[in-house]
């Protein structure tokens, strides 16, 4: 699926080079001369990408929302002690799984 979205084009844009053109342009006089400036509009692509990147993060966090609800804290509502296999899933695999995944989302996407 990731490398689906990868070789989507959307993200083979990498935002690198800044290929915008100003709508408008301004003098303004400084102590060294006068500078021209301008008014650039943002690129849309960066707004698209991020959109899809907080999409995969939520849907990530209500699969992990899942598993803890499942694993956790239903054994711990039937039964008044929680044994040691329910600290093993949760800091043992959920919270390393949901702190080492953006990076592997970033990376698989070449996100710079």
């Amino acid at each position: 699926m990731i490398d689906f979205i990868a070789t989507f084009p959307l993200f083979q844009d990498k935002l690198d080079a800044d290929d915008r053109s100003p709508i408008a342009t301004f003098h303004l006089p400084t102590l060294l001369g006068e500078r021209k400036y301008g008014i650039l509009i943002p690129k849309s692509t960066f707004q698209v990408q991020v959109t899809i990147l907080v999409v995969f993060q939520v849907i990530a966090c209500a699969i992990f929302a899942a598993l803890v609800y499942n694993l956790i804290i239903l054994p711990k509502r039937q039964n008044s002690y929680l044994s040691s296999g329910v600290y093993l899933i949760g800091f043992g695999v959920i919270i390393p799984a949901a702190s080492i995944m953006p990076f592997l989302i970033m990376e698989e996407l070449d996100i710079r």
